[in-house]
């Protein structure tokens, strides 16, 4: 099995420093509603700084996707 992109996201979610920690963290972080690429979305900030933006893709009043950025080469543009 080769390693790749997915593998390392998943050890990275899994990572005391990863997605699920932010989620146990959800008293300390920040949670604001953005317009994300002409989206509704989410822009969650936790108290190391670690930034998770969310992108909502809405049909007949329905999230039907959510896609999530927390690559922070891709998040340096935001200002906050």
């Amino acid at each position: 099995m080769t390693r790749g992109v997915d593998d390392t996201a998943d050890r990275w979610l899994a990572s005391e420093g990863g997605v699920a920690a932010m989620v146990v963290n959800l008293s300390t972080t920040r949670v604001l509603r953005r317009e994300v690429n002409g989206a509704p979305g989410l822009v969650m900030i936790d108290r190391t700084g670690l930034t998770i933006v969310l992108a909502f893709t809405v049909h007949d009043g329905f999230i039907t996707e959510i896609d999530a950025v927390v690559n922070p080469e891709k998040l340096r543009h935001l200002r906050l």
